[in-house]
């Protein structure tokens, strides 16, 4: 038989079985909004030092960041919905030393509460929570 008039087969994605069914390997989707991480807030910077009023306000504005894209966040005004960097040496609590590494030299502050702000450190669409400074006492303002 030759294979001069032979329609050419379309070689589609690799499949993968999986408990005796196929699974159609997915991209990873490239996310764009915030992601709150948690595991590394300070002990003494934590929800423990918020009124139950204060932590409405931080809940609040999380649900409100999440609903929008981390550019827009950076655009945001800095006492608004936007941030603005905090140098690591004006922090006067302890270090986080299993997230900041020596390249580390700022830290992002976001507000809850009026003007009262949560620091962090973003890394990809995460932004990791290290510090909650309700009473204005975490740096100098």
């Amino acid at each position: 038989m030759s294979k001069k008039g032979a329609k050419k087969r379309f070689k589609g994605p690799a499949i993968a079985p999986v408990a005796g069914r196929f699974q159609v390997p997915q991209q990873e989707p490239v996310v764009n909004y915030p992601i709150f991480c948690f595991k590394y807030l300070h002990k003494d910077w934590g929800f423990n030092t918020l009124m139950p009023a204060q932590a409405l306000d931080f809940c609040k504005a999380l649900q409100k960041r999440a609903q929008l894209s981390w550019q827009d966040i950076m655009q945001s005004p800095r006492h608004g919905l936007g941030t603005e960097k905090i140098p690591l040496t004006a922090i006067k609590a302890g270090s986080q030393d299993a997230l900041l590494t020596p390249e580390v030299t700022d830290l992002l502050a976001l507000r809850f509460s009026g003007k009262a702000p949560f620091l962090g450190l973003r890394r990809g669409a995460i932004f990791h929570v290290l510090y909650i400074d309700a009473h204005f006492k975490l740096y100098k303002h």
